[in-house]
């Protein structure tokens, strides 16, 4: 049993769980988000063995002036020239210098580019654009796909069932495509997370938490294309109900049980041929005098040229998935938080959490991560690091999968509830970590094992921050060298309260 946290009533019945924040969306309208200075940063010089969109000029704010990079900016071992001193690349690909002047020149062969040092508070603010509108109600998923028509964002809404295109400066549009999930008899879909069926750029996976099954949608129709439902699973052995529940629907309450099926879809992943879905195995949540229900969560697999019947259905380690990813290798990470209880203004995490990694070719589960009260919402593997974000406080764990050993990163006060519901991989060992009531959207630095580096030195701040806050959820990333392949902003922070996206360049305070 995990550690009983009170904060105050009104925040936190908001934060531990997706699934427990609708109340409070008409409250949160209220916030507003950050706003840019007006216009985009240039395109950047595309030189070959060099990426420039990972170097930076900054002011410290604790004195003086640095030349920066991340992991790939140049080719280990190769020279540049930054302000006429040779600097060589690191083992990471890495350089640095300590700089003087409004401006750096460096030197890359027979090129010379210029960087503007940047004011880090000032180019924080610049980076965080006005929002692009509104997404509809009750927003769950976010991301960013290239489309006949080029970089679109999708969003998923569970308050009118509903999977929309918007416009990536104009945002939802009454032209744009989109698909409104069936009803099936009295229960709406309420459609959690989505992913890309295939690269067309328009078909799309999307779990229905309400309806427990699986939808294929492609956003130039009208209507689903196909949907999936589990079979009844066997247990191993009897289940006990957290409490008495009838859980078949016949009238009769059970408290244990030796089949079921798989409840509460959440994550979804298309890989190699198969559609992996995360089922939670969410019943109800808590009350003051009635305890949440829970049954086991199981990985559900189909194949995507049949979806009439699952290929396979395995039982989960761990209780309450909450995010599946395919790792480098090929495996499947699913991160399962442990079961949660929500009650008069305290939030108890009621079983342990862990990170298991799942092999589809002997269809097992080979690798577990044992988390404890942590209450892991995601992860991912950089190197021989697994990384693990935190429901119930703004906190980070970094784990070496060798040794075990672990290094917290608390991105904002440990004693404050507080969720992570998504980390982003930004690439160059940058990574990007949303804070759900404090609308922060902080860094670290994988690599150097820092949080909030230079050049940013704080989290950009989208959204109105606590005491009202817009729920910043998820951050989507735009495909692509940002400056390079495209100019303007190159991620969108969806605000799950506050229903709304806001675009964010990071080309305020990284590259020429």
């Amino acid at each position: 049993m995990g550690p009983r946290i009170s904060v105050d009533g009104f925040r936190d019945f908001a934060l531990a769980s997706r699934r427990m924040r609708r109340a409070w969306v008409v409250l949160l309208l209220v916030g507003c988000s950050g706003e840019s200075a007006p216009g985009v940063e240039d395109r950047i010089p595309d030189l070959a063995g060099v990426r420039l969109e990972r170097m930076f000029a900054t002011n410290d704010p604790a004195g003086g002036s640095r030349f920066g990079s991340f992991d790939g900016a140049v080719e280990p071992g190769r020279t540049i020239t930054i302000d006429g001193t040779d600097v060589v690349g690191d083992a990471d690909g890495r350089v640095a210098l300590d700089v003087t002047g409004p401006t750096v020149a460096v030197g890359i062969g027979d090129a010379t580019v210029t960087f503007d040092v940047r004011t880090p508070s000032e180019a924080r603010v610049a980076a965080v654009h006005p929002a692009v509108g509104g997404t509809g109600d009750q927003p769950n998923d976010l991301l960013v796909a290239d489309g006949p028509n080029g970089a679109r964002g999708i969003v998923v809404r569970s308050g009118d069932q509903a999977v929309s295109t918007f416009d990536l400066q104009d945002g939802l549009r009454d032209d744009l495509p989109g698909v409104r999930l069936p009803r099936v008899g009295d229960e709406v879909a309420a459609p959690w997370f989505i992913a890309p069926w295939d690269d067309s750029g328009v078909r799309f996976a999307v779990t229905a938490q309400k309806q427990h099954r699986l939808y294929v949608v492609d956003l130039g129709v009208p209507d689903v294309l196909a949907e999936a439902m589990p079979e009844s699973v066997s247990l191993p052995e009897p289940f006990t109900l957290a409490r008495p529940y009838d859980l078949s629907g016949d009238g009769v309450e059970e408290t244990t049980i030796a089949t079921m099926i798989p409840r509460a879809p959440q994550p979804v992943v298309v890989h190699d041929g198969r559609v992996y879905v995360g089922f939670s195995g969410f019943v109800t949540g808590s009350s003051p005098t009635r305890t949440a229900v829970y049954v086991p969560a199981v990985l559900v697999v189909w194949d995507v040229d049949d979806l009439t019947k699952p290929v396979a259905s395995h039982l989960m380690p761990t209780m309450n998935t909450q995010e599946l990813r395919v790792r480098d290798d090929g495996m499947i990470v699913a991160v399962s938080s442990g079961t949660i209880e929500q009650t008069n203004g305290t939030v108890r995490l009621t079983s342990e959490g862990a990170v298991d990694v799942f092999d589809p070719v002997s269809a097992t589960f080979v690798e577990r991560y044992p988390l404890g009260s942590f209450g892991p919402t995601s992860a991912l593997f950089l190197g021989d690091t697994l990384w693990v974000a935190s429901l119930a406080r703004a906190s980070v764990q970094a784990i070496d999968v060798g040794d075990g050993t672990a290094q917290t990163f608390e991105l904002g006060d440990p004693q404050e509830v507080n969720s992570i519901f998504r980390l982003v991989d930004l690439g160059g060992g940058l990574l990007a970590a949303p804070t759900f009531n404090r609308d922060a959207l902080h860094f670290i630095d994988a690599t150097k094992r820092v949080a909030d580096p230079a050049p940013f030195f704080a989290p950009l701040i989208v959204g109105a921050g606590a005491p009202v806050f817009d729920g910043l959820q998820v951050v989507a990333p735009r495909e692509g060298r940002r400056g390079v392949d495209f100019v303007g902003p190159d991620l969108y922070a969806l605000s799950g309260l506050a229903a709304r996206v806001t675009p964010v360049e990071l080309r305020k305070l990284l590259g020429p």
